[in-house]
């Protein structure tokens, strides 16, 4: 995954991994469930994990408070944008932004934005897009398909948008950094995913900020059941009917009176 990241065109090695950890996840937990014993000095000295990855230090004191009691799962956050969660916040802001003062792409000068330290990754600052994956993580290219107003789903990574001569000349006009309070703020929340965007129109400069991308488990940024709704027919309607969708939709939103888990499957089935 971390050499993922300096390789362009971006190959498709990011999504061998989940597959093997979900496997890994529930295998993990049926054997716990039958008795099984780990290793519980797995971190521990000279020969523990951190050793083996590869690292130079170890800070047990940053990673293992809460390791018993906290549970990720339940701080899970939805991406309402088919692209890196790294520039959420910045989208966030340019749809705001640009609903308010209704630019048309030909009216922005400049856009620049700022992310997290992650946006300095040659996949994030790449402007020659030449597949879905090198379009996933593009910052110049997710802001392109905001401001030319691309449905927001599996579009977004459709070659006739990322091969577009007006789509290439914009990203030239955009410009993806690091916020300069990215290494402070964080600290503080997790999730925190700083965003700031700026834009020059008429010779004038647009300004805003936010701490967190919607999708959010936080206060006034998590997505609606009605978001996540439109969001799964949107992507599925070219393999399924409205009323597959509509099936499925609501088996998923009652998933935990599911007498078992085939029977989502059969409603996730192309027909």
């Amino acid at each position: 995954h971390s050499k993922m990241s300096y390789t362009l065109p971006v190959p498709m090695s990011k999504y061998g991994t989940p597959g093997w950890q979900s496997t890994g996840a529930i295998v993990a937990a049926l054997l716990a469930e039958a008795g099984y014993e780990g290793d519980t000095t797995l971190f521990d000295g000279k020969s523990g994990l951190w050793s083996f990855t590869g690292s130079d230090a170890w800070m047990p004191e940053k990673v293992l408070p809460g390791i018993n009691e906290e549970w990720a799962l339940l701080e899970q956050q939805y991406k309402p944008y088919p692209c890196c969660r790294v520039t959420h916040t910045c989208l966030d802001i340019f749809y705001a932004l640009q609903a308010q003062h209704e630019w048309a792409p030909d009216d922005i000068e400049q856009v620049v934005i700022f992310a997290s330290a992650y946006a300095e990754k040659p996949h994030l600052q790449n402007k020659d897009v030449q597949n879905a994956m090198d379009a996933q993580f593009s910052a110049a290219y997710a802001m392109a398909m905001a401001a030319f107003g691309v449905p927001i789903g599996v579009e977004w990574l459709e070659p006739e948008h990322y091969k577009s001569a007006s789509v290439r000349s914009f990203m030239e006009r955009v410009t993806c950094k690091v916020h300069p309070q990215y290494t402070q703020k964080p600290l503080a929340d997790k999730l925190m995913i700083l965003g700031r965007v700026e834009v020059t129109v008429g010779g004038k400069l647009y300004v805003a900020e936010e701490s967190f991308a919607r999708g959010t488990p936080r206060p006034g940024f998590e997505l609606t059941d009605d978001e996540l709704n439109r969001k799964f027919v949107h992507n599925g309607s070219r393999l399924f009917s409205q009323d597959q969708l509509a099936r499925a939709s609501e088996t998923l939103f009652a998933l935990e009176r599911l007498a078992h888990v085939s029977e989502l499957m059969q409603q996730l089935r192309p027909a």
